[in-house]
This record gives structure tokens, C-alpha cells and sequence, in this order.
């Protein structure tokens, strides 16, 4: 800790592991059907399934990681990912699909407010920093125009909305702005 102003995570109870195995999930259809959706919106049904959130994340890169243009899709979300979004988001709801035969998780989503704890952050789509992690294809494709930025407009109208906070304390608050994952 440096001067004191690293968050830190709160104790958890033990992961509660699923008893199935994640390779014999089905698919969850386009149509839902074979499936339900479960809003959540108590913290300890999501730290409940934390163990089977981390899998399906893993299951799901695993199924999905066939050559894409030549490269293999990214990681799948850490545990420490989703321990620290279940930890620390607040408020945070989101909704679980699980298989209707047995109750599987075949995916989710949280939700919070947006919320950051710098000082100098800024929304700004057009500044080229924010394109440096982006591999040489898809800036070239944005160059050339074939990928279209917003001309800096959608940012622009992010900077002006209503936040509040402290960077020390709660952090800076977006309550018009979810943050997905």
C-alpha cells in the first residue's frame, strides 16, 4: 500500500463450487427459449455464484477461441475482475440466464453507476492515447475511415453530465452511466 490509498477487498466467505460441468452447458438460444432470466439484485446471490460466473466466463472464451482473422479472442474475465465488481460496485444489480433443465448459469450481466477515482479523467473519444492499445489493423481501418469515430460529439456530451463524488472517498460518480459487465 502506498500511502494508504489503495482499495482494498473485503474478506469473502469461500467460493461455492457448481457441481456440473461448464463444457456440457448448452447454448443459450437468440430467442431465450430453453432458458430463463433472473434479475439480481442482492449482493450475495452474485457472490453466491461468483465460482460459476468465473467458469462461464472461461467456457465461454474456450468456445468462442477459434482464429478470428488470424487471432485468438482475448482473455476471459478474472476472478479478481468479478470479486472486485462484487465487492466494490455500488449499487450493483444485473440478471443471470440459467439453462430451464437444470438451472446452469449460461451467462450475465452487472450493472453499477460509473464510477472513477482519478482526478483528471475526462471522456474524450477523439484523443489519440485512446486509441494506443489498439492493434495496427483496426487503427489503420480507423484512419482510413472504414471504423468511424463520433468526432469527439458522444464524448463531449459525457463530459457535461451530472457526476459528483470524491476521489478519496466514494470516488467520482456518473448516475446517469452504467457500467456493464
Amino acid at each position: 500500500t502506498t500511502g494508504g490509498l489503495n482499495a482494498k477487498r473485503h474478506p469473502g466467505k469461500p467460493m461455492k463450487q457448481p457441481l456440473y460441468r461448464f463444457d456440457t452447458i448448452p447454448r443459450c438460444k437468440k430467442d431465450l427459449q430453453g432458458s430463463t432470466i433472473y434479475e439480481v439484485t442482492n449482493r450475495e446471490d452474485f457472490v453466491d455464484s461468483m465460482a460459476e460466473m468465473v467458469y462461464i466466463c472461461k467456457e465461454a472464451m474456450r468456445r468462442a477461441n477459434k482464429p478470428l482473422n488470424g487471432k485468438r479472442t482475448s482473455k476471459p474475465l478474472s476472478l479478481e475482475y468479478i470479486a472486485d465488481r462484487l465487492d466494490i460496485d455500488d449499487p450493483l444489480r444485473g440478471f443471470f440466464v440459467r439453462d430451464n433443465d437444470s438451472s446452469r448459469l449460461q451467462g450475465y450481466i452487472t450493472l453499477t453507476t460509473f464510477t472513477n477515482w482519478q482526478k483528471s479523467f475526462r471522456w474524450d473519444s477523439i484523443n489519440e492515447s485512446g486509441f494506443c492499445w489498439d492493434d495496427a489493423e483496426l487503427v489503420e481501418q480507423t484512419l482510413n475511415g472504414m471504423r468511424k469515430c463520433d468526432g469527439g460529439t458522444l464524448s463531449a456530451e459525457l463530459q457535461q453530465t451530472v457526476r459528483c463524488g470524491d476521489v478519496y472517498n466514494e470516488g467520482i460518480i456518473w448516475p446517469r452511466i452504467a457500467e456493464i459487465s
